[in-house]
């Protein structure tokens, strides 16, 4: 029977594939074909290569088995995963979810929860306190408490339309112009213009 060539399949079986699809449509028994130092006709072509095809058949149909296993696992899972969590339950309300017991099924064992002395709680409250003033961290209550008490003035200026008055040199006035020529007081009485050696 002919194999037809295919190409959907990799590297070297594609080959083998080939190479027989080859072999069948163009050998008979009547033909000799020299290989590796051995004559092959037809018959003996096909039952080589047939071997050497057998383990990538036999893989293709394990992936395509495994394809239809997987499909089935994933259909079983919803069950599954409901009747663990049934049972799950069920071992923790017969034992007790705190009893070693539960273990042996593969269940974390709950842990009681330590209860704490009056002065542990004590201590622990301490311990937050102190660590809250180290911190500088107010409860909500101490937040609300503090609140600015400082006296706030406002003082407001009022500056001329004309903008801020300019500044007056000495001797001068605010408007910019020449300084007036001012006499020089007079001088005390008894006194002379000559100074006395």
């Amino acid at each position: 029977m002919a194999t037809q060539p295919t190409k959907k399949k990799s590297s070297l079986e594609t080959r083998l594939v080939n190479l027989k699809a080859g072999a069948d449509k163009h050998f008979d028994n009547n033909t000799s074909i020299t290989l590796k130092g051995t004559d092959y006709n037809l018959a003996s072509v096909d039952a080589e290569l047939d071997a050497l095809i057998v383990p990538y058949t036999d893989l293709d149909g394990a992936k395509a088995k495994v394809k239809v296993e997987a499909a089935a696992v994933k259909a079983a899972e919803p069950q599954a995963r409901q009747f663990a969590d049934a049972m799950t339950a069920g071992v923790k309300a017969f034992f007790g979810p705190d009893d070693p017991a539960v273990e042996d099924f593969g269940i974390v064992r709950a842990r009681p929860r330590t209860q704490l002395t009056s002065e542990q709680k004590l201590a622990k409250a301490a311990k937050a306190k102190h660590t809250r003033e180290l911190r500088g961290t107010k409860t909500p209550k101490e937040k609300a408490a503090l609140k600015s008490t400082a006296a706030v003035t406002v003082t407001a200026t009022l500056a001329p339309s004309g903008g801020s008055p300019a500044p007056t040199a000495a001797g001068g006035s605010a408007s910019g112009s020449t300084p007036t020529n001012v006499a020089p007081a007079p001088a005390p009485a008894g006194s002379t213009g000559s100074v006395v050696g």
